[in-house]
């Protein structure tokens, strides 16, 4: 019976040793990534954020933080032609029949965003703390949605209408959708979305994200 005992007593205690063993294994590798800070005596342990994880979550919310405002423009544009045109010293009376005329309606889309390489940050470990600095925001792409476009079209067989003054017109479009867009407060709004998804990033770690 006694050796059954000792068998026992053997066996705790190794179970025991064991226990203790990976208990000073889990709080020596814990001690890598964590730091000991003594304030008025106490002890109290702060998980550090690296620069290389922060940025890491920024690159990955990248396509989150791009901001879209469609918008659409109606537009009557009309060529004529004018004797000035062939003849510089003669006045600019029109020329008979050459009136050639759209009216559009140009549905378009304006997305800005950030360069995520460009939005600086500092870390305070010790007040747990993530400072964020904005850049301005960018426009990305601005452009009208060519197949959506509707409209009408007379032409003049004297005075025929040529891609370039498309583009051109298509150009002019482009700049009054861009001005609607940034009526609407794109730049803005982008701002506070971006705000949003950042903050919401990185409050995994724990810290207080603010932003300049």
């Amino acid at each position: 019976m006694k050796k059954v005992i000792k068998k026992m007593v053997a066996a705790l205690l190794l179970i025991a040793i064991g226990i203790v063993i990976c208990g000073c294994y889990f709080k020596y590798e814990q001690s890598k990534s964590e730091k000991v800070v003594e304030k008025t005596g106490i002890v109290e342990v702060k998980s550090i954020v690296t620069r290389n994880e922060v940025e890491g979550k920024l690159k990955a919310v990248e396509q989150a933080v791009f901001y879209s405002d469609e918008w659409t423009v109606h537009r009557d544009e009309e060529w004529v032609k004018h004797i000035s045109d062939n003849v510089p010293l003669v006045g600019g009376a029109r020329i008979p029949f050459t009136k050639s005329t759209v009216s559009l309606v140009c549905p378009g889309v304006t997305k800005v965003g950030y360069d995520m390489d460009d939005i600086a940050f500092a870390i305070d470990d010790d007040s747990q703390k993530i400072t964020i600095d904005l850049p301005e925001v960018k426009v990305l792409a601005n452009y009208v949605k060519c197949e959506e476009i509707t409209g009408e079209e007379h032409e003049s067989f004297f005075n025929q209408i040529k891609g370039e003054m498309y583009w051109k017109l298509i150009s002019e479009v482009e700049q009054e959708g861009l001005k609607q867009a940034e009526a609407d407060g794109i730049y803005e709004l982008a701002e506070a979305n971006a705000k949003v998804v950042i903050r919401d990033t990185l409050s995994e770690f724990n810290y207080q994200v603010v932003f300049q």
